[in-house]
């Protein structure tokens, strides 16, 4: 794809997006001080679950209880991480609800 340079006249490529690198308020803790990608922490957490599937609310009590970054009171915005995380990363699936079921609460993902 290419972009005018109004100043030119000339077609100049449109550059790249560069790769991402999470900020360090992205980033949880693991268990020994190092810094971890929660995309990485929610493949272990679904590697780890029966079917390698769970719901949202099991998510979230599995990266409380195993990542010490999550519980720090000043880290208030993991829960939408997860979800963003979930969402856009295509290594998750989101499992439909049972046949017949309206609620939002039986939405499980896997991986």
């Amino acid at each position: 794809m290419y972009t005018e340079d109004y100043h030119s006249r000339a077609s100049t490529p449109l550059e790249q997006p560069t790769f991402h690198l999470p900020k360090r308020s992205e980033t949880p803790f693991d268990d020994n001080g190092s810094e971890t990608a929660y995309a990485h922490l929610l493949f272990k957490c679904l590697e780890a679950a029966p079917n390698q599937k769970m719901g949202l609310r099991d998510i979230y009590n599995w990266m409380y209880d195993n990542c010490p970054r999550v519980r720090d009171v000043n880290n208030k915005g993991w829960q939408n991480s997860v979800r963003h995380n979930l969402s856009m990363n295509k290594g998750f699936e989101k499992v439909p609800s049972p046949c017949g079921s309206t609620s939002k609460k039986g939405t499980m993902w896997r991986l």
